[in-house]
């Protein structure tokens, strides 16, 4: 067992430097590979990766700029089972067959990959695949490009496994710009083929010599061929078609010829069995129930190919595909994730999303969280619009997308407080999916503000003390103040003191507060820290904070007095002498209470 383990892509880079294959492997299984970019590599067989009767795992890894003068710009596998997960392959070149990927003989599985602008001179700009059986699930493969045929995929003695898989933008100088397959058995499943090229014949798919296609929710849309075939070339081979749009290829949807046979149902063909070029006598075409022929609606026919809620495919799909004459209703292998009949075309229209924002917000809040929730796993990426009616005062995305796999996507609401409101606002919030959905936010008028003026002076160590304060003219909003009292090493009242009820001084049409706090060890000459929060009935707070150095400081003094006389005459006044430590900053006025020593009695002042 080998396990290669990095930082990261962009962290651990192996770097052939054009002088070899970067991986070799021969005869070596359970190889584990994370973590890494391949880069550089030059060889006459796998630029990048070379492997031969091995079944090597490769997970977050790169495989870039790799060359071959044969077969396998990028990975070469023969005999061999590589699983790739997260794995990205792109501008790698070979001289002859598979430009991204070449498998001869092996059954490579494909999780969650990009295949983009890779080249060849010969067959399959982004995989060549010869007696192989890959299996493609979530994959895209875009602006791979040949100089032969299969300018994504080439095909011959294979029977590939498609499921959400998108192949776009792709070009070949002769045959099938997206796919080419020759004797092969192919199997595609909510597949996307569009804007693909072709030279000669076969814009999205060409398929001859004993090929047998079998297309299950695809939509073939935008390619074009140079002669026929925009949607599909189909020489001496069978093409089923079951729940699948072929719409606005060039130049026409379908090209048959050399004892063929097509099978069409339940699916959405432009121009519908006219747009279907038969030049053989001897081909046979099945133009069976539950076709349409009316514009499928895209969201946008360039880009997006997600329907519109009006558009004719929604529901359209075949009532018991898996044909155990168990209709759709009861019968979730008949169903879309959502639980509706199958849509036709590989973006089926959800039916069960909602938006969810909160239904009032402070002017102050800043930024909060929406969401678009789905109660169903989508099984491709849905890219949903956002609009708001008054950006001026919240703002949201232009757009967000639920990722292939997820039930849910967050964005944000950002709250712009840039001027003062007379009153509460409304501002409409609309997403864009299958249909206009819209949630109204109010944007309240709620300027929460609190001040503290300076406690009175004197402050006693062991007395209760009153501090001050104002807030908003709003009073009936506020449902209590909290006050912290630090002298910047702890609080020296425990945590906040919470009042329910708040006192108010109201006079004079003033909003003042007091509290009387509890008994504080208050420090001389110290720097305190008072901090009050306001906090209103929506929940929403609003915080102050002051320093205060309590510089006059009340302590209690220790008082001493003295007699000059050892006796007291009757009627005649006497003289009390006395200390006061420590001595006050200003005049203290002294009471002086004279007792009997033996019974108590308060002999002055009387």
């Amino acid at each position: 067992n080998v396990s290669i383990k990095g930082k990261g892509e962009n962290k651990t880079i192996l770097n052939a430097n054009g002088e070899k294959n970067v991986l070799y492997m021969r005869n070596v299984q359970h190889t584990k590979i994370d973590g890494i970019t391949i880069t550089n590599g030059s060889a006459e067989d796998g630029g990048g990766i070379y492997c031969f009767n091995s079944n090597p795992s490769l997970s977050n890894v790169t495989i870039s700029g790799n060359s071959a003068n044969d077969y396998g710009g990028g990975i070469y596998c023969s005999n061999s089972s590589p699983s790739l997960s997260n794995v990205t392959i792109t501008r790698n070149s070979t001289n002859d067959n598979g430009g991204g990927i070449y498998c001869s003989f092996s059954s490579p599985s494909l999780s969650n990959v990009t295949i983009t602008g890779n080249s060849t001179n010969d067959n399959g700009g982004g995989i060549y695949c010869s007696f192989s059986s890959p299996s493609l699930s979530n994959v895209t493969i875009t602006g791979n490009s040949t100089n032969d045929n299969g300018g994504g995929i080439y095909c011959s003695f294979s029977s590939p496994s498609l499921s959400n898989v998108t192949i776009s933008g792709n070009t070949a100088n002769d045959y099938g710009g997206g796919i080419c397959f020759f004797d092969s058995s192919p199997s595609l499943s909510n597949v996307t083929i569009t804007g693909n090229t072709a030279n000669d014949y076969g814009g999205g798919i060409y398929c001859y010599y004993k090929s047998s296609l079998s297309l299950s929710n695809v939509t073939i849309t935008g390619n074009t061929a140079n002669n026929d075939g925009g949607g599909i070339y189909c020489y001496n081979s069978s093409l089923f078609l079951v729940n699948s749009v072929l719409w606005h290829n060039s130049p026409q949807a379908i090209y048959t010829w050399g004892n063929s046979i097509i099978t069409i149902n339940y699916s959405n063909i432009e121009n519908g069995f006219d747009g279907i070029v038969n030049t053989d006598s001897n081909n046979t075409i099945h133009w069976q129930g539950g076709n349409i022929t009316t514009p499928p609606l895209f969201i946008n026919p360039d880009d997006n190919f997600q329907l519109q809620p009006n558009s004719p495919c929604i529901n359209s799909g075949h009532p018991d595909l898996d044909g155990d004459s168990i209709s759709w209703e009861n019968d979730p292998d008949d169903q879309d994730p959502d639980g509706s009949r199958m849509d036709m075309g590989s973006h089926y229209f959800p039916h069960n999303l909602t938006l969810t924002i909160p239904d009032q917000i402070s002017e102050d809040q800043g930024i909060l969280n929406g969401s678009i929730h789905s109660n169903y796993i989508l099984t491709q990426n849905f890219l949903i619009k956002l609009t708001s009616s008054d950006p001026s005062l919240v703002s949201v995305p232009d757009t967000v997308i639920i990722p292939a796999g997820c039930t849910i996507t967050t964005f944000d609401l950002n709250i712009i407080n840039n001027q003062n409101y007379d009153k509460d606002k409304t501002v409409v919030i609309s997403a864009k999916f299958w249909k206009e959905y819209t949630q109204i936010i109010r944007v309240l008028d709620d300027e929460l503000w609190i001040t503290i003026d300076y406690p009175e002076n004197n402050a006693s160590t062991d007395q209760l003390m009153l501090i001050y304060g104002e807030t908003n003219d709003r009073l009936n909003d506020i449902s209590g103040i909290q006050l912290q009292i630090s002298d910047g090493n702890q609080c020296i009242n425990e945590n906040y003191e919470f009042v329910s009820t708040p006192t108010w001084i109201d006079a004079q049409g003033t909003n003042e507060w007091f509290l009387r706090t509890s008994k504080i060890n208050w420090k001389k000459d110290t720097a305190h820290t008072i901090t009050a929060r306001a906090i209103n009935t929506k929940g929403y707070t609003a915080t102050t904070t002051i320093t205060y150095i309590n510089g006059n400081l009340y302590e209690p003094s220790i008082i001493t007095c003295e007699l000059a006389i050892d006796h007291i005459i009757a009627g005649e006044p006497i003289e009390i002498h006395g200390q006061i430590s420590p001595p006050p900053k200003s005049g203290i006025p002294v009471d002086l209470e004279l007792k009997h020593p033996e019974s108590g009695a308060i002999i002055y002042p009387k």
